[in-house]
């Protein structure tokens, strides 16, 4: 008799991925979507960027040179600034839960009081978003050019990203191309965190046409994609460089 082992991840509930909305797909933001938390500590002013802001808390990207000594259960008192919100969100918050990534530190807080929609300005909603992984949009200036083979074995060489996290991307054709929803497609492209570019494999999710072209939403297939933890880990260190850039630029 053969013997099949299944492996199970139970998941606990987190109030900073919850959400106020639930969208079907994703809005892409740039700069003005950069969320910063602003803590005091003792005497100590600390701003970090926030992964996941929601009505319930919010996670907090902690950088690896940083140890703002949070334990869990911790209060805190937490100031939410954006260059798209007309005035600051303050809240009283307690950190919940504290995680090493390999390059960084997640600290999740939860509010005292759960945010309310009137609290959550409109032209702000889109940026609570109910993924767990930072996405970011890549710089105008440098932007990611990728090669997209298709499942026919046509080679797509004018895609864009319009955004990348540890998880997935979106990226934009100037035509129509011979892809649907659940296809498997190879591709390659060059970030700005190695010297050699990224071949990874694509499970497209979403798409819809936009402007004579297409946009896609798809996730990297980690199965059929050879080396991908050293491939995510070069992903992972672009999205928190970006993070970290659109932060400074922020007023404040």
């Amino acid at each position: 008799m053969t013997k099949i082992g299944i492996r199970v991840r139970l998941r606990t509930w987190r109030p900073w991925e919850s959400n106020v909305e639930r969208r079907e797909q994703y809005r892409t933001v740039g700069g003005n979507g950069v969320i910063v938390a602003h803590l005091r500590l003792g005497n100590d002013d600390l701003s970090f960027v926030v992964a996941n802001l929601t009505s319930g808390g919010a996670a907090l990207l902690i950088p690896p040179y940083e140890d703002p000594g949070f334990v869990t259960g911790q209060p805190v008192s937490v100031t939410f600034t954006c260059a798209a919100l007309a005035a600051p969100i303050e809240v009283q918050a307690r950190v919940v839960h504290l995680e090493d990534e390999i390059l960084f530190r997640l600290c999740g807080i939860a509010f005292e009081v759960e945010l309310a929609p009137p609290d959550i300005p409109q032209d702000v909603r889109g940026l609570f978003n109910r993924r767990r992984n930072v996405r970011v949009a890549p710089d105008a200036s440098d932007p990611i050019h990728l090669e997209v083979a298709t499942p026919q074995g046509d080679w797509i060489t004018s895609a864009r990203a319009e955004a990348i996290s540890e998880s997935g991307i979106a990226f934009r054709t100037p035509k129509p191309a011979r892809i649907k929803t659940g296809d498997l497609v190879t591709s390659t492209f060059h970030l700005t965190t190695s010297a050699q570019p990224l071949r990874v494999s694509l499970r497209i999710l979403r798409m819809y046409e936009h402007q004579g072209g297409c946009v896609f939403g798809a996730e990297f297939d980690v199965p059929s994609t050879p080396d991908f933890e050293d491939q995510r880990l070069i992903i992972v260190a672009y999205v928190i460089r970006r993070q970290q850039l659109l932060a400074s630029a922020l007023p404040g």
